[in-house]
Formats: C-alpha cells, sequence, structure tokens
C-alpha cells in the first residue's frame, strides 16, 4: 500500500497554490506595490488555477486538466520569472513566459490525447519549470545588495536554484526509470520531487517575497537617513560614518586622504535680504553645483551644517584636492546668484578649506581641524578663496602666523 496518494498530493499543492495566491495578492493591495510583484501576484494565480485543474485529472476532460493545467502551471512560472527580474530592476526581455506556456500546453495535449506519453509530459514539464525557476534564480542572486539587505534575494534565488535542480534530477529519473502505469496513482520519487519543488516554490513566493520587500524597505529607511533633506545629498550622520571608516582605512595604509571644507560666504546676510526661502534654494543649487564636481567614485559630498558643505576625497593627494577646490569654486561662480550683500563679489562664492593626511604619519593633527584652519584662512584673507595644507604641518604652519 503506497505511503501517499497522487490525488492527496495533487490537492495539498492545489490548497497552498490557491492560499499563496491569496496571500500575495494581499501583500500586492495592501503592503507594497513595488516593481514586480504585480507579476508575482499573476504567477502565483495561474499556478493556482493550473493546480486546481491538475486536480480533476479523470474528472475533467484530458485537454482541460492535463493540457490546460500543465499550460497554466508554465506560465505561473513564467510570470515569477518575470517578476524576478522586475524586481531585480531588468528589462522584461522577450515574452519567454506566454509562449512557453502555449507550447507546454499543445504539447501536453499532443501526449495525453494522440501520442499518449507520461514520460514526455513529465520530462517537458518539468524541463520549463526548471528553466523558469533558474530565470527566477539568476536575476535575484547577482543584483542582491551586499550585506543584510540582500538576504532576502539571496535566501529567494537560492532557493529557486534548488527548485531548478529539483525538477532536472526529475527529468532524469522519469527518462531512466519507466513509471509504469501505477504512476499515477503511487507516490513514486518522481511524483514526490514534483510535489516538494512545487511545496518550496509555494513557500518562497510569501516567505521569500516578504523578506525582500521587508530588505528593499530597511534599505530606503537606512538611505532616507543618510540623506539631507533640504539638498538631497548625504547628511553629516553619513559623513561623520564615511570619516571614520576612511580614518581606520588609513591607519592600516600608506594612501592619502583629503578632505575639502566649504561655506558660503555672508549667507547670513543673503537670507536676511533675500529670504529664507530663496536662501533654501540657494542651497540646493550650490550643494548639486559641488556634487557635480567628483574626484573619485569613492568621494563623499555632504552637508556639514547650515551654510556649510564637505567633501572627503579618499586616496586623493594635495595638489588633486586643490584642483577639485578650484573646480568647486568655478561651478559656485557659473551659477551666478546674485548676492548685493556680499563684499567679496557681486554674486555668490565660496571659501574653501583644503587639508590632507598620509597614512604614513601617526602622529597628526585632525584632517578636519587642519581643513577648517585653513577654511578660517581662507575667510580672513577676504573670502572667495581657498586655502589648503598638509595636516601633518599645519600646527607648524600656522605657529608662525
Amino acid at each position: 500500500m503506497p505511503m501517499l496518494d497522487m490525488r492527496t498530493l495533487s490537492m495539498v499543492n492545489a490548497i497552498g497554490a490557491a492560499t499563496v495566491a491569496l496571500l500575495m495578492t494581499y501583500l500586492w493591495r495592501f503592503v507594497s506595490r513595488e516593481w514586480g510583484m504585480r507579476q508575482w501576484v499573476a504567477g502565483t494565480i495561474a499556478l493556482a488555477a493550473g493546480s486546481v485543474l491538475l486536480l480533476l485529472r479523470d474528472v475533467a476532460p484530458d485537454w482541460l486538466s492535463i493540457a490546460a493545467g500543465n499550460g497554466l502551471c508554465v506560465l505561473g512560472a513564467g510570470y515569477l520569472a518575470l517578476g524576478a527580474r522586475r524586481f531585480s530592476g531588468l528589462r522584461d526581455g522577450a515574452p519567454w513566459h506566454w509562449g512557453v506556456a502555449l507550447l507546454c500546453t499543445g504539447t501536453a495535449w499532443l501526449f495525453s490525447a494522440v501520442y499518449p506519453s507520461l514520460v514526455m509530459r513529465v520530462f517537458l514539464f518539468s524541463l520549463w519549470t526548471a528553466f523558469f525557476a533558474l530565470r527566477c534564480a539568476r536575476p535575484l542572486w547577482w543584483t542582491a545588495p551586499a550585506g543584510k539587505f540582500g538576504v532576502g534575494q539571496r535566501f529567494t534565488a537560492g532557493v529557486f536554484y534548488v527548485v531548478a535542480a529539483i525538477m532536472g534530477l526529475r527529468m532524469v529519473l522519469v527518462v531512466l526509470v519507466d513509471p509504469g502505469p501505477g504512476y499515477m496513482q503511487t507516490a513514486a520519487v518522481s511524483v514526490s520531487l514534483g510535489a516538494l519543488a512545487q511545496l518550496l516554490s509555494n513557500a518562497t513566493s510569501v516567505v521569500g517575497v516578504a523578506m525582500m520587500l521587508n530588505n528593499r524597505l530597511e534599505e530606503r529607511l537606512t538611505k532616507m537617513s543618510y540623506l539631507d533633506g533640504l539638498t538631497g545629498i548625504s547628511n553629516r550622520r553619513y559623513f561623520d560614518e564615511a570619516y571614520r571608516y576612511e580614518r581606520e582605512k588609513l591607519h592600516r595604509s600608506y594612501q592619502m586622504l583629503s578632505a575639502v571644507l566649504i561655506d558660503i560666504d555672508f549667507f547670513k546676510q543673503y537670507n536676511d535680504l533675500y529670504g529664507h526661502q530663496i536662501g533654501d534654494e540657494c542651497l540646493v543649487r550650490v550643494a548639486r553645483a559641488i556634487e557635480s564636481v567628483r574626484g573619485t567614485p569613492d568621494t563623499v559630498v555632504a552637508r556639514y551644517g547650515g551654510e556649510e558643505f564637505v567633501v572627503l576625497l579618499p586616496g586623493v593627494g594635495l595638489k588633486a584636492a586643490e584642483k577639485i577646490a578650484g573646480s568647486i569654486a568655478d561651478a559656485i561662480h557659473s551659477l551666478r546668484i546674485p548676492h548685493a550683500a556680499s563684499t567679496a563679489c557681486g554674486y555668490l562664492t565660496v571659501s574653501q578649506g583644503v587639508a590632507t593626511v598620509s597614512g604614513a604619519h601617526r602622529k597628526s593633527v585632525s584632517l578636519l581641524e587642519a581643513a577648517d584652519r585653513c577654511l578660517y584662512e581662507a575667510k580672513r584673507a577676504g573670502r572667495n578663496q581657498w586655502r589648503s595644507r598638509e595636516a601633518d604641518n599645519v600646527d607648524a604652519y600656522f605657529a608662525t602666523k
């Protein structure tokens, strides 16, 4: 007597697929409209419909229960793959899911009504299911963010890789071992593998997607906490963490680290003359101008506080940092923002302090302290200019001033 009955497995899978479809619809309508969710919902609904039709085998006509059931299940797997690509930010590509679903429907009918062959039906169904499982797994795995924000994507991709392997094994077994006439009534190995693959797909469709949505929400909230609400560039909190990281890395190497402190000249007078709303618009334009002058991909541009900005330049020496300061000054000048209250120029200008520290020196003044001293010197000299020093020599320089 068989331990499991095929109809019992089909009923469990159908109930599970329908439950997953309801849960996914709820997630999409009331929790998140994330890109790709619509396709995941369509996929789970198609899988549920296909599972119900397969449950009606020997009750409904073969063209409905077998052909349409297989086609809907494969279509559902295709929609899951499409949803994974969209969630990963990739283009849809060719409409594989519809073409393959129609092909699977046709071949299922062919090998059930015209040339009856259970081996071919199981083989082709397993082939296309494995194909779409791989199309689910690959984009999710390769586009997963580093660290904790990519856990959900990597987990979901890993499960779909397992599903693809299971269906691949099922393809081999059904070819090597003749299922025989009792295949549909007994819990053969290939039947159990198919049920296991569907169970994993159902579980992953809810658990994996929920994890991915949670990870993406956490990532966005974290990024928002690191952005300045007015200018849209990094805020002081993000800069402090980046500076701490670069300073620790500097102590383990002999690289250079530079910083440029930027202060808008006579900004209080600008606000008093033009109003705070115009002042806010000015800060946004200045922030964009500074951000447009990036030294390296690792450059950090942040609002340091009020009308002050800072640029952190890992691996950049003093000469290169001076060129960046000059480019920033030129970018601000090119904005040609009128500033009638400025004694430095008729347009908005900035003063800058540039400092560099080397990992070869263990005893040195703080990089930011050195940049701040240089900024003060630029202001004292009349503003609308920049001053620079190596942080290791800044004490000796200012002692003579």
